[in-house]
């Protein structure tokens, strides 16, 4: 698997660092409706996962429940030893969801890539999970009946790390950030080569939104229409996947 240390492509020099807490990057002016993918690099350094640790959601702002319901619609955490991966329909009440799950173990100081993909429609069965570019399989737990999609808009925002409405701050690196408003299941080949990252400007189906948080003015994003805030003071680390 992907080592910690730096190095990486010769564009790839910082990577955000959260002290689970209360530091989040908060990414704004996406709508990623219907189908979507998500890729990011992760490592825990010396932190052990526990559950509800938040890697991203779109959406889950409110402190108010029944706001929650209309502006959630999706998120990915750790929960009861693995991934735990969620689709919200924002129309309907509460809990009409599509959630699958994964039993994983990360290792101490360990880089991982980590992609989530939805294909747009109503079953678990249109949602994947890679990790360091292997399909993983996925433990159905919630296929409500009256769920109709993804229907994010951008006005929701993508909360990383920490969701400004419970759930567990994340402790670790991240690097690397980027959606797709398709299903990339298909070119995962492409976007996870190896244990460091690549240059996503150079594939043929390229990011809509690619958040490379590499210490600058404009936390070096790539395209699309996205912007990012770094909240609570979250830090940069040199320590990059290789």
């Amino acid at each position: 698997p992907p080592s910690s240390g730096g190095g990486g492509w010769s564009g790839n020099s910082y990577a955000l660092s959260l002290d689970g807490t209360d530091d989040y990057a908060r990414l704004t002016g996406m709508t990623l409706s219907g189908a979507f993918t998500a890729s990011f690099w992760f490592n825990p350094l010396s932190h052990a996962m526990a559950n509800g640790d938040l890697f991203m959601t779109k959406g889950y702002d409110s402190t108010d429940i029944g706001v929650v319901t209309t502006e959630t619609d999706w998120k990915l955490d750790y929960n009861a030893g693995g991934f735990r991966y969620s689709i919200f329909d924002r129309t309907q009440a509460w809990a009409t969801k599509i959630e699958a799950t994964h039993t994983f173990s990360f290792s101490a100081n360990t880089w991982h890539h980590i992609m989530i993909t939805y294909d747009g429609g109503t079953s678990t069965s249109g949602m994947g999970l890679f990790v360091d570019g292997v399909s993983k399989t996925l433990t159905s737990v919630t296929q409500n009946p009256s769920f109709t999609g993804n229907n994010s808009t951008s006005g929701t925002a993508v909360n990383v790390g920490r969701s400004p409405f419970g759930l567990s701050p994340l402790t670790g690196l991240i690097d690397e950030v980027a959606f797709w408003e398709t299903d990339q299941s298909a070119n995962i080949s492409s976007i996870y080569t190896g244990t460091a990252p690549i240059d996503l400007s150079g594939l043929s189906t390229t990011p809509n939104d690619w958040f490379r948080f590499e210490n600058n003015a404009n936390n070096e994003i790539s395209g699309g229409s996205g912007s990012a805030s770094l909240v609570n003071g979250p830090t940069y680390s040199t320590s990059v996947p290789s």
